[in-house]
Parts: structure tokens; C-alpha cells; sequence
């Protein structure tokens, strides 16, 4: 970035903020009042990774559980029951999408938000709105450095909030300073194979993919490119809370899942990590009254 260039970047950040809240609380993007307050760590679900495949653990769950994902009359049912049986043990908590370009998060995060009547955000599409300037506008003008900079000043005010998803940029996770927001919610990582995210990107053109310019349209050539981005953050989105994988069964073996299954696949991890935490938090506080009730005694009166 020119010196020119950078000082304006600079002399626009005394008032982003305040244009943040307006984009933020426009009626574009929220539905309802969501609760802004500060979310405290023992809120999130900060307990070991757990991956769709690792619960699947006989052919007769994986058959039971291809053939609900084939059948999307009994899939949209189960769907709202996942959902009903998540909302209260979620308890507003906010939900934050990664993973790679050609994850779908964004359409999956729709889809998502709408299951869970929560809000729906994107951190590029703020970015856009904040800047007046689209995504390959500001890597090119501003420099890639600028664009992380915005992104994370979305993330600081976005991570306060509350009945949210957010899908998120997919360089997000690079920046370690950005988990201390993204962790105030559930971190959940669309996992997709690179021929996979490939396919996708392709198909819906390079154009507006900043990082993937230099490359020719070929999908080997940005199957390439994906591969070497992904290798470069594979540490960093292991540490997100869930991990679904987006491969698809029969006719969509070739596209992935579809957004319904991925939510499928969402609801169910996020249920089985719910369950997992409150009988953590059970336990522990189980724990909490033997430690108290066998405290030291007097030898006489009551129990000090």
C-alpha cells in the first residue's frame, strides 16, 4: 500500500466504528433486537474437537444416517426437532462459520439462522458496506493488510453479540487475534475436500477472489491454489469447536452436500457438543458441593 493510500485507510478509521454500528443495526441486516453484551469464555463450548465421522461409529448408524440425508421430507423434519432440542441448551449463544472459500458458508449460514431464528451475518459483505468498496477493490487499492485490519474490527463488534451466525471470510482464522471474538461463540469449520472447493469456486467464477488472482480459470490450477491456501491454515482452523464435512452421497457427489444437509450435519454435532458440556458443567458442580458439604468439622456444633 502507497503512503497516500495507507494515510487515508488511517484517517478513516476514527469513524469506522461508529459506521459499524450503523451497518450492524441497520434493518437490512437485523431482523430483531439481539442482545448486545460482553459474552463470557464459560459460555462458549470450549471442549475437545468432535467430527461428524468420529460419532458414526457402525454401518447401521452411517446407513440410518445417509438415508435421512436422501430423504428430505424426513430430513427437514428432523432438522426442527435438532433445532428445538439445541435453542435451549444454546441459550443465544452465537454461532461463527469457517473454512475455505467455496465452503458455502454463507448460503449454509442463511439457512442456518433461519433454522435457529437467530440473525444472520457476513463479515465481507459489512466489510463491502463499511468501505463502499467490493472485496477485490480493497486487496487491491488497500492492500491485503488493510482488509484484515477491517475484518477484524467487524469481528471485535460482531463477537459481542448474541442469537447470531456469522460467516466469516476465510482468511479469518489466520489472524490469532480474531479467536478472542470468534470464541465467544461456537466455532464450526466447513470442512470440504480441495477438488471439492475447486469445483465450486470455478463455478462460480475467480473474479472476485482476490487470492486466487495470477491463476488461469482452470479448476486444476485453482484446486492448486486452494490446496496451497489450505495447507497454510490447516493448524489454524483445527481449532475450531466442530468440524462437518461437506462431501455429498450420490448425485451430489460431485457438488458436496447441499446447505439443508450441511445444516443436517450442523444441528447434530452442535446437539451431541450441548449435551457434552452441561454433563461437564453437571459434573463439575457435583464436585463443587462434595468439596463443601465434606468440609472440616468441628468437634462440636455444627459443620463450619
Amino acid at each position: 500500500m502507497n503512503l497516500t493510500c495507507r494515510q487515508s485507510v488511517l484517517a478513516g478509521r476514527a469513524e469506522s466504528s461508529s459506521q459499524l454500528h450503523r451497518v450492524l443495526r441497520s434493518p437490512l441486516h437485523f431482523r430483531f433486537s439481539a442482545k448486545v453484551q460482553t459474552v463470557s469464555r464459560s459460555s462458549r463450548l470450549g471442549y475437545k474437537k468432535h467430527h461428524l465421522d468420529s460419532r458414526i461409529k457402525s454401518s447401521e448408524e452411517k446407513e440410518s444416517a445417509v438415508s435421512i440425508e436422501e430423504d428430505f421430507s424426513a430430513l427437514s423434519d428432523e432438522v426442527e426437532k435438532l433445532a428445538a432440542n439445541c435453542l435451549p441448551k444454546l441459550d443465544g449463544v452465537s454461532i461463527f462459520l469457517v473454512g475455505m472459500m467455496g465452503s458455502g458458508k454463507s448460503t449454509v449460514g442463511k439457512l442456518l439462522a433461519k433454522t435457529l431464528d437467530y440473525c444472520f451475518f457476513d463479515t465481507d459483505d459489512l466489510i463491502e458496506q463499511l468501505t463502499q468498496k467490493d472485496i477485490p477493490s480493497i486487496f487491491a487499492e488497500d492492500g491485503e493488510s488493510s482488509f484484515r485490519e477491517i475484518e477484524t474490527q467487524v469481528l471485535s463488534e460482531l463477537g459481542a453479540y448474541k442469537t447470531c451466525v456469522v460467516a466469516t471470510g476465510g482468511g479469518a482464522v489466520v489472524e490469532q487475534k480474531n479467536w478472542a471474538y470468534l470464541q465467544n461463540g461456537v466455532v464450526i469449520y466447513l470442512q470440504g475436500a480441495t477438488d471439492l472447493l475447486a469445483r465450486r469456486v470455478h463455478s462460480d467464477g475467480t473474479e472476485g477472489r482476490p487470492l486466487l488472482n495470477g491463476t488461469d480459470a482452470e479448476v486444476s490450477a485453482t484446486m492448486d491454489r486452494i490446496n496451497s491456501i489450505l495447507e497454510a491454515r490447516a493448524s489454524k482452523y483445527a481449532q475450531s469447536d466442530i468440524t462437518v464435512p461437506l462431501e455429498g452421497t450420490g448425485q451430489d457427489s460431485e457438488t458436496g452436500a447441499p446447505p439443508a444437509v450441511v445444516v443436517h450435519r450442523i444441528l447434530t454435532e452442535l446437539l451431541i457438543k450441548l449435551d457434552e458440556k452441561i454433563a461437564i458443567d453437571d459434573q463439575a458442580a457435583r464436585k463443587e458441593f462434595e468439596i463443601q458439604d465434606n468440609g472440616p468439622k468441628p468437634l462440636y456444633g455444627p459443620p463450619l
